[in-house]
C-alpha cells in the first residue's frame, strides 16, 4: 500500500514520525519533498496530483496551520473527488476561526497529540487504511485508465476494457 501524505510546513517533524510509523507497517508514503516525488523544476501541483492519483490513500495530518492551508485543502479535495480513502490524524486540536478542510470535518478522526496517544492512532491509521483495500485497488486500476483515456483526447482505439 502507498499513501499520500498531506500536510501543513509547520508539521513536517510530525510528518516524518507519521511516514516512519507508516514505514514499520509496510506502508510507503509519498511525500512531497523528494526529488524522486517532484523533480526540480517540475510544475508541482500537476505533480502533486499525479502523486494523489498514484496512491491507495490519503492520509491528512490535521492542524490549524493545515486548516488555514490552501494546498492541503485542493490535495484533499482531489483525493476526495477521486474516490480516495482519506485518513485525518489530528496533531493539534483546530478551533475557530480555523475551520477543517469540510471533506476532512466530516470523517471520524484519528488522534495523535501526543506520545500517550500514539499506539492507539497506529491501530485506528491501520484498521482505516486496510479496510475494503481490494475495492481501493480496483478503483485506483478504473480510475488511472480513464485518467489515462482522458488525457488521450477519449480516443476510441484506447478505450480501456473495463469501459467497454
Amino acid at each position: 500500500m502507498k499513501v499520500f501524505v498531506s500536510y501543513a510546513r509547520e508539521d513536517t517533524e510530525f510528518r516524518n514520525e507519521v511516514v516512519a510509523a507508516l514505514a514499520e507497517q509496510g506502508v510507503d508514503s509519498w511525500v512531497d519533498e523528494d526529488v524522486e516525488s517532484i523533480p526540480p523544476a517540475a510544475k508541482w501541483m500537476g505533480e502533486i496530483h499525479h502523486g494523489i492519483e498514484n496512491t491507495d490513500a490519503l492520509v491528512a495530518v490535521v492542524s490549524p496551520d493545515s486548516a488555514r492551508s490552501d494546498v492541503c485543502g485542493d490535495e484533499v479535495r482531489h483525493a476526495d473527488q477521486l474516490g480516495k480513502p482519506i485518513v485525518p490524524i489530528v496533531r493539534r486540536d483546530v478551533e475557530e476561526p480555523d475551520e477543517p478542510i469540510p471533506e476532512i470535518a466530516a470523517r471520524n478522526w484519528i488522534f495523535w497529540r501526543s506520545d500517550e496517544e500514539r499506539t492507539t492512532a497506529l491501530t485506528g491509521i491501520d484498521i482505516a487504511l486496510t479496510i475494503d483495500t481490494e475495492w481501493a485497488k480496483q478503483h485506483q486500476s478504473l480510475l488511472n485508465d480513464a485518467l489515462d483515456w482522458e488525457r488521450h483526447d477519449r480516443d476510441r482505439h484506447r478505450v480501456p476494457a473495463a469501459m467497454r
